[in-house]
């Protein structure tokens, strides 16, 4: 089969499901990217979605979608953080300087009264 599908027994089963690919399962020291483990995510809703597997292996392919979904969460907390501390500065001490848009330019409510 293409698609990075295999048969297994009478139900389709993904590659990474299967064992045939690296998971963080059965290759902890190897974490997938963010982009990586939302395309895999997303691959285990259409799985799921598509109501063809077992309640087995239904499950099992549901306990994966919540491990890939709590390891997408922690990558944007991560990320979050990074991004406070670049606005903040490297002590953190001083909080970001919000300042409006000069009158006029796109997004102002100046700017959008004019194209009315």
């Amino acid at each position: 089969m293409g698609n990075g599908v295999k048969r297994l027994d009478t139900c389709q089963v993904p590659l990474w499901y299967s064992g045939a690919v690296k998971s963080p399962e059965n290759a902890a020291a190897e974490t997938p990217s963010f982009d990586e483990a939302l395309a895999q995510l997303q691959q285990v809703v259409r799985t799921l979605e598509s109501g063809e597997l077992p309640l087995e292996d239904s499950l099992k392919v549901f306990e994966r979608g919540v491990a890939l979904s709590r390891l997408c969460q922690q990558q944007l907390v991560s990320a979050e953080q990074k991004i406070e501390i670049l606005i903040r500065g490297g002590d953190g001490a001083t909080e970001p300087e919000l300042a409006p848009f000069p009158a006029g330019q796109p997004g102002t409510d100046e700017a959008r009264k004019t194209k009315t």
